[in-house]
């Protein structure tokens, strides 16, 4: 889901996702369009909900991600 259908959803500002992101307290890869897209799970839901009420300091979402890199990690 896009970043404005996360903060839709959580009911909070996304300008507050942006600047978790520029900050490095929310770690995301962008689409090679720019844009962040996040899974519609609920451990990704649950994640940013802590970290917007300061459960946690930072969520790391790269994982859940795809690596079109073409590197193999090993």
């Amino acid at each position: 889901m896009s970043t404005t259908e996360l903060a839709a959803k959580l009911e909070i500002p996304v300008n507050w996702l942006y600047v978790q992101i520029k900050n490095k307290r929310l770690l995301i890869e962008p689409q090679p369009t720019g844009a962040y897209l996040f899974p519609d799970t609920p451990a990704v839901l649950d994640g940013v909900q802590n970290l917007r009420n300061h459960v946690i300091g930072e969520l790391d979402l790269r994982i859940c991600q795809p690596d079109n890199g073409g590197y193999q990690h090993g």
